[in-house]
């Protein structure tokens, strides 16, 4: 065990040049657990040196200019999103066209060795099948009582995931404490329509994104994500030295990883926000 251990170290120092701050050295896997951890779980990663600064919430408006705001905006529709439900879809008949292990499994969209840059991804033997969206915007992150975008190519995309059986996982870095928040903005714009999905929130301070997709993809088959940023698929995106070593993990672009536009809705412009506060001649 001493001598896997060392090893491991090993191997994870060869990258350890690409990488910034300590993210490279691996702490061993827990007693009875699953999850390979980084040195800086459990930790706020906005709070360790040469760790990104933390990430800003995005201004919320009032329900009014929720209101109108969600009225004038244009419905998302991307190419995008349409490869990501259609990728998804096919993994519920086994299309061929579909990424696959060596011994014929689907291969899940969380990566095996993140820090090894290979792009090896985990195996999803017999788990159920589960989609993951994030709604954090980039460089941002999702703040209550703001709109999300309507997008009928998602929502009836999502709406066949789910009647297919496959699950629909939302994650955030906002704290659980907003949830209802979260899930009345998806209920508003019909992204889930239903309620029923997944919200995959932080629950207390330090917790993490990339802990939670781990979970997630440990207890199913994570087949595909969607984001607005390539951190939206790892956090090791946040660590690179050199953006240039994980061009290996590009192959994973519309086979597993989806970039999606921000279902987040822009904020009002200064000027809307002082027109509608005018009061009424």
């Amino acid at each position: 065990m001493i001598l896997r251990r060392a090893l491991d170290a090993a191997l994870l120092c060869a990258v350890a040049s690409t990488l910034s701050g300590c993210v490279a050295v691996a702490l061993p896997v827990a007693a009875g657990g699953v999850l390979a951890r980084t040195a800086t779980d459990g930790v706020d990663a906005g709070r360790k040196e040469n760790s990104p600064a933390p990430k800003a919430p995005i201004q919320p408006t009032s329900a009014a200019q929720l209101s109108k705001q969600t009225k004038e905006a244009e419905p998302i529709q991307d190419d995008a999103i349409a490869a990501f439900v259609a990728y998804s879809l096919r993994l519920t008949d086994r299309s061929p066209d579909v990424a696959q292990g060596p011994d014929n499994s689907i291969q899940s969209a969380a990566l095996d060795e993140p820090f090894a840059l290979n792009g090896k991804r985990l195996s999803c033997a017999d788990a159920k099948p589960t989609v993951l969206i994030d709604l954090d915007p980039a460089g941002s992150l999702y703040a209550p009582n703001t709109a999300l975008l309507p997008s009928k190519q998602l929502s009836d995309g999502l709406d066949q995931l789910r009647a297919q059986g496959v699950d629909v996982a939302w994650i955030s870095a906002a704290s659980a404490g907003y949830a209802g928040d979260i899930r009345a903005a998806l209920n508003d714009s019909d992204l889930d329509p239903g309620s029923t999905d997944t919200l995959i929130l932080m629950r207390y301070p330090g917790d993490r994104k990339q802990t939670r997709r781990l979970a997630l993809a440990t207890r199913s088959c994570l087949v595909a994500i969607a984001g607005d940023e390539r951190a939206d698929f790892d956090e090791l995106y946040d660590h690179l030295k050199e953006p240039d070593a994980a061009l290996a993990l590009e192959k994973l672009i519309s086979d597993g990883w989806f970039l999606i536009p921000s279902l987040v809705a822009p904020g009002p412009s200064p000027q809307t926000i002082a027109s509608m506060e005018e009061p009424e001649a």
